[in-house]
């Protein structure tokens, strides 16, 4: 029989194990580019539209609290144009994990952009 604080140590260490372990690097209130990491980025591992920042020349694809009513193919969408955006969160090994994620309007917007709402990517 386990004693109470072996317990309570092997549900600390579960629980670390679940959240993917310890954040990495912090970054906070640093203003990064972001776009589409498959479309912008050209990032083999992004599987679809999903948000990527550039943190000192390296893309991240990102998790955690992304805007959640973003257009990925309207002109100013992450898979036409890259945006800046003001980040708090931390690298954890080759993601980012985003606790803030404001987007800064866009700097400019192409006349033809390359996606339309109307395209799908696999």
């Amino acid at each position: 029989m386990l004693s109470r604080r072996s317990v309570l140590r092997l549900l600390s260490v579960v629980v670390l194990l679940g959240c993917g372990g310890p954040p990495g690097t912090p970054i906070e209130n640093q203003t990064v580019t972001a776009a589409c990491g498959m479309c912008l980025f050209s990032m083999k591992e992004a599987k679809g539209c999903m948000w990527a920042v550039e943190i000192e020349g390296t893309p991240y694809l990102v998790q955690g609290a992304l805007p959640r009513d973003h257009e990925n193919h309207s002109p100013d969408g992450m898979c036409n144009v890259k945006r800046q955006v003001v980040v708090d969160g931390h690298l954890r090994e080759d993601r980012f994990v985003a606790t803030r994620f404001d987007l800064l309007p866009a700097e400019s917007v192409p006349e033809k952009p390359t996606f339309s709402p109307e395209d799908v990517h696999p």
